[in-house]
């Protein structure tokens, strides 16, 4: 079982948008969080994964068992983070600089 599928089951009747709405979260980010194809995951912080297991009612077995799944998903590397690049700055020319 995957962290993606265990939040899903534990949801239950409950919509994305409800939980996107409890979280303070938007429903695409609930949606990564119970994404099954492994580009599309992403685990929530543990701050949010408490949130959402007390929030479902999640018994003790279950809390371990996605506290245990969570530190197996795999988690976006550094290196795949894209960060903005400032515009380059333009050099000043030697009439300039005087």
């Amino acid at each position: 079982m995957e962290l993606g599928q265990l939040l899903r089951e534990l949801r239950g009747d409950r919509t994305r948008a409800e939980v996107a709405a409890y979280m303070g979260v938007g429903t695409n980010t609930v949606s990564f969080w119970e994404a099954v194809a492994p580009q599309a995951r992403k685990p929530p912080t543990p701050k949010n994964l408490q949130r959402l297991l007390d929030f479902y009612g999640a018994s003790v077995s279950q809390q371990l068992l996605a506290w245990r799944l969570r530190a197996e998903a795999p988690s976006v590397q550094q290196s795949e983070v894209r960060h903005p690049q400032p515009p380059p700055q333009p050099t000043p020319t030697p009439d300039e600089a005087a």
